[in-house]
């Protein structure tokens, strides 16, 4: 694996609209992605997975 950073992500918040009431599903996510890594978003059908791209 490199040291060589291709993706950076620091303090991501991410809050959705239920019905007027905010949900937050992200808190200070922070995380770093190095060339060569392999990276997977998972989780249960209809947990929101698609949610992290908007």
């Amino acid at each position: 694996m490199s040291n060589e950073v291709i993706l950076e992500v620091s303090s991501v918040d991410k809050s959705v609209d239920m019905g007027g009431v905010p949900l937050q599903i992200l808190h200070d996510i922070s995380f770093q992605i190095n060339k060569g890594d392999s990276v997977a978003i998972v989780g249960a059908s209809g947990s929101g997975n698609p949610l992290y791209w908007d």
